[in-house]
């Protein structure tokens, strides 16, 4: 199946369905691979040019895990196996089943979500219902409910990228150009809500600020203000991630603070206390004397001005404050927004001691977090960033929003002004290239790679040359695992399953098994999901726990087994002998993983990797185990002569 993938006649159909200009079927972003409508195993041509259509490569990867999950379920006993691997007709919607809950995609947008029983047509928004599907329109609004920026001249980096050879397949990527002046993220979650309260935002910072709004900002915003019919916020929790100078601060922040004591408290019906939180006081107070001086002058506020003690209280009741970054922040509040700013400086016990617990007793509260990329020591950050991702691969809507603009580890020249803006959503507005290019040659390459391009501090240290990974997708069948490799972080907060499948003599395919919080979770998952004839690799740390049933098709598995085949594996990947299916956690883990000499041999590092690399290691431990040699002939019958 894999030879497919690789024969002149897939070559030929990629160069007549992909051009520079084809766009994604499902989302309509730039589309760089070809996704069959239905799958092949389900009866859809392979090689039929009318069962195939472009296709960006997260809404491929996406397609392919949900199907895959509901595969799998199915053979797991799943009560609901006729209706996960057919498409049905709920009503006059055509939707799938994800466990007990049903979703559609959007017929305008593409977007996945969960249609309403009395709606009349698959439409994931009200704006949706009167937008003509229009694959090329990408509006600066996820609802198309605010006003549109002024479109600036953008630099040429999107003609660079939109003249290169189509369905290019040396694995650069080739970033998505903007449309109507906004740049997407790179990595996003899906939102849930039928409006948004993003425009009123954009509204009063065009009102009191003088600010009009970049469309990354309306776009950011539109998203973690977004309303089911009830008129509730769907995202409660939210972190976003961008290049420094972007504009977090003037576009995001500030109004989301003064709009949310002036205006949310009309549809709350009641006041609103928000607390802002930086990682250094000075930048918090700043940031709040601009919004304080509009609140005092033309809304009646009361304001407190003691430094470290700043505060604006509303003829409402609502609140405005800052807070230092210290243990004490939160307590004796009950905050309805919190506001963390450069949140990668903050330490995990001024948020989930702090913070978060003061939103409990709150109805519908929010919680936004913004900053640049940081280093390992960014503790709170990494943990939410690694969530984000596991939201993105799951492929459903979440009550916890999360967007990167980034440049991938996986671009094979980061130094290359072509790629730039996929950090920088404000080029062409507040920021020009002639700056990231003098920024460029600074002597420190790893500062202006974290806070020009917000790529985490140790990426041009990977193991792995840039583009390698990302060109090792497999479209091919899977068949049964032949190993399922468990690893755990090392304080024990996350226990991670990779599978690994020998789909040709010394070549696997890995993909995500399961990531979960505690150790009897991976237990469960490791007797729900192991098949019969599947071998198991595990760390000694976990041996002493496994099931009995399961010790006999065990291999105990270590840093000593890192030291021996980490250098292999690595070869195996040049080679291409090693392969995903494209989830967006496994991918990250592996770029980002820093490999060490040590006294004894070659291995990954957790020390020196910015970030949990407990899925890089499973990696390596389950291609090795897949591919390593055994005997195959089959047994034959000898008869021995007679003396």
């Amino acid at each position: 199946m894999g030879s497919l993938y690789q024969s002149a006649e897939w070559a030929a159909l990629r160069r007549q369905l992909l051009t520079p200009t084809s766009q994604c079927h499902w989302c309509g972003s730039q589309a760089t691979t070809l996704d069959h409508l239905v799958e092949v195993d389900r009866g859809g041509e392979q090689l039929d040019p009318a069962n195939l259509v472009p296709a960006c490569k997260p809404c491929n990867s996406r397609r392919g895990a949900q199907y895959k999950n509901a595969k799998y379920g199915s053979r797991r006993g799943n009560p609901h196996d006729t209706q996960l691997l057919h498409e049905v007709t709920l009503g006059k919607k055509a939707g799938y089943l994800m466990g007990s809950v049903w979703f559609a995609d959007c017929e305008t947008c593409g977007k996945s979500f969960k249609p309403h029983p009395k709606s009349k047509g698959r439409f994931c928004g009200r704006a949706c219902v009167t937008r003509d599907p229009a694959p090329s329109e990408a509006p600066t609004s996820v609802f198309g409910l605010s006003e549109a920026s002024p479109r600036p001249v953008l630099p040429a980096f999107s003609q660079k990228a939109e003249n290169g050879p189509s369905g290019d397949q040396s694995g650069q990527v080739q970033p998505a150009a903007a449309v109507d002046g906004l740049i997407p993220p790179r990595l996003e979650t899906l939102v849930r809500g039928s409006s948004s309260l993003g425009p009123e935002v954009a509204a009063w910072a065009k009102q009191w600020l003088h600010v009009d709004l970049m469309p990354w900002q309306r776009h950011v915003l539109d998203k973690v203000l977004s309303v089911d019919d009830d008129g509730r916020l769907t995202v409660r929790q939210a972190l976003v991630s961008v290049a420094r100078q972007n504009g977090k601060t003037r576009g995001l922040l500030q109004p989301l603070l003064g709009w949310a004591v002036t205006e949310w408290p009309k549809h709350r019906g009641e006041p609103v206390t928000a607390t802002l939180v930086s990682h250094a006081l000075d930048l918090s107070v700043a940031t709040f004397t601009d919004v304080a001086l509009v609140l005092q002058e033309f809304f009646g506020g009361k304001a407190k001005w003691s430094y470290g003690r700043n505060e604006v209280r509303m003829p409402d009741g609502s609140l405005l404050l800052v807070q230092a970054s210290t243990g004490n922040a939160g307590h004796g509040r009950s905050n309805t927004l919190v506001v963390c700013d450069e949140v990668w400086d903050i330490s995990e016990q001024v948020i989930d001691q702090g913070l978060m617990p003061s939103q409990r007793a709150k109805k519908n509260p929010l919680m936004l977090a913004v900053s640049t990329a940081g280093t390992e020591a960014s503790s709170w950050m990494l943990r939410q960033r690694e969530a984000g991702l596991r939201v993105i691969d799951e492929g459903l809507p979440s009550a916890f929003y999360f967007a990167e603009w980034s440049v991938p580890a996986s671009v094979p020249n980061v130094m290359d002004p072509a790629v730039w803006h996929m950090a920088n959503p404000a080029l062409g507005y507040t920021i020009d290239l002639d700056t990231l290019e003098m920024e460029s040659k600074s002597p420190s390459r790893s500062m202006f790679l974290r806070a020009s391009l917000n790529q985490w501090v140790a990426s041009d240290r990977s193991w792995l040359d840039p583009g390698t990974w990302d060109q090792l997708l497999w479209e091919g069948d899977l068949g049964t695992p032949a190993v399922l490799a468990v690893d755990s972080a090392a304080d024990g907060g996350r226990h991670v399953g990779l599978w690994a499948w020998e789909v040709a003599p010394g070549t696997a395919v890995v993909d995500v098994a399961f990531i979960v919080k505690s150790e009897s979770e991976a237990w469960a998952e490791v007797e729900r999901l192991l098949p019969p004839s599947c071998r198991i690799a595990i760390p000694p740390s976990l041996d002493i726990h496994l099931p009995l049933q399961l010790q006999p098709r065990r291999t105990v598995v270590g840093y000593a087994e890192l030291l021996k085949w980490t250098g292999l594996v690595r070869a195996m990947i040049i080679d291409g002998k090693v392969m995903h299916v494209g989830s967006q956690q496994l991918s990250e883990q592996v770029e980002r993983a820093v490999a060490v000499n040590g006294r004894n041999g070659y291995a990954l590092s957790s020390q020196k990797s910015p970030g949990p690399i407990e899925l890089a290691r499973c990696m390596v431990w389950a291609a090795a185990l897949a591919t390593r040699s055994r005997w195959r002939a089959k047994p034959a019958l000898g008869i021995a002569p007679s003396r």
